[in-house]
């Protein structure tokens, strides 16, 4: 019977090590044997295959050559697709499937619908999600295109005397009418396919018809779409009538940390570099940066790897590599940072001061050559 291994972009793998640690993990292995192991090359000599943390190296970034002319690469010397899937049990429409002739498991994107089961079994999660493949980035630019209809039509209809309930229908019709899923609905109990946070919350507002939006309100509109198994993610701030200064200000210095955020991106930059730039803006302007909640990996799930908080240092952190969706959202307080969430509901969370928050949101696709905007 024909068996096919497995195929690695050595362009693409930047020695994270998350697979030959998953590997470990699903398989129980003892201290000094390992199955799946990422060795790392200081030299163009592929007769030796150089050292690996695994097989008791100290590290593995040691760069060969001399300052500014070093080599560093590294090659994955990867595992076969399992013999008994742990991912295959667990999908709920038959969308993963094995070939019993090749071994293959593959799936199927007409049938998936995002439940994220197969994610949370497979013991390999880390390499499946992080960086997509060039299908995954097809389907993510599908819903980010509902997900920007989504918020457009939103920004047409949103006005004084208008009820969050309203934004919700609004924006459950639009994305159902058009091929998509709205992800936030009964994502961990949350009970509506929209987050409406006007004022002094911060996120999480739960859309509902005794929140009336008045003259003078702010309020944040975060949309998540599911397509075909694949996530958009995205917020806009909509000032609502004739807005104080101070508001408008909020709102303005807010949307300029985003757009210095994604400005500090770089392929083979750090996660940290994002939220220096944005803390450092939003500090100069007298406001602070919500410490609790931050952007995130997106696209093959609703929240993945890695984190990508709005405050930081630049240069720390996990490295951006090209094929990695991310969302940066910041949420800027004009106030102090710290928040409390909602005891009756379980979800909205405050400004502690009552002061206002504002956020804008995007998600982002790290090229070979810098960043390219999806949802926004």
């Amino acid at each position: 019977m024909t068996r096919f291994g497995m195929a690695i972009d050595l362009n693409r793998c930047f020695g994270c090590q998350t697979c030959a640690t998953a590997c470990k993990m699903a398989n129980n292995l003892p201290k000094d044997i390992s199955y799946n192991v990422v060795y790392t090359k200081s030299d163009d000599d592929y007769s030796n295959l150089g050292t690996a943390v695994a097989k008791g190296a100290l590290a593995n970034d040691n760069a060969g050559g001399e300052f500014p002319n070093c080599t560093l690469s590294y090659l994955p010397v990867q595992c076969q697709h399992c013999e008994e899937p742990a991912c295959l049990g667990v999908c709920p429409t038959g969308a993963t499937t094995k070939d019993e002739e090749t071994g293959i498991v593959s799936v199927d994107s007409e049938l998936c619908i995002g439940c994220e089961s197969c994610i949370k079994a497979c013991p390999y999660e880390g390499v499946r999600t992080l960086i997509k493949s060039p299908e995954d980035i097809r389907l993510i630019r599908k819903a980010a295109a509902i997900n920007n209809g989504v918020l457009d039509e939103v920004a047409k209809h949103i006005r004084p005397g208008m009820t969050t309930e309203a934004v919700n229908t609004l924006v459950h019709e639009f994305t159902i009418k058009h091929g998509g899923i709205p992800a936030p609905l009964n994502y961990e109990g949350f009970p509506k396919s929209v987050c409406t946070s006007v004022n002094d919350e911060v996120c999480h507002g739960i859309p509902d018809r005794s929140v009336v939006l008045q003259e003078g309100d702010i309020v944040n509109v975060d949309v998540t779409t599911i397509y075909k198994g694949h996530y958009a993610d995205a917020s806009r701030m909509f000032m609502i009538g004739e807005v104080s200064e101070e508001a408008q200000r909020l709102v303005r210095v807010t949307k300029e940390c985003l757009q210095i955020g994604i400005d500090a991106i770089r392929p083979w930059g750090h996660v940290g570099d994002i939220g220096a730039a944005i803390m450092e803006h939003a500090h100069r302007n007298g406001y602070t940066v919500v410490r609790d909640f931050a952007g995130h990996g997106v696209g093959n799930g609703f929240h993945e790897d890695p984190v990508v908080p709005h405050i930081g240092r630049k240069g720390a952190g996990m490295v951006l590599a090209p094929g990695m969706v991310i969302t940066v959202e910041p949420m800027i307080n004009a106030g102090g940072w710290e928040l409390y969430i909602d005891a009756d509901n379980g979800w909205t969370a405050y400004t502690a001061d009552g002061s206002l928050s504002a956020q804008w949101e995007h998600t982002l696709l790290i090229t070979e050559h810098g960043v390219e905007i999806l949802a926004y």
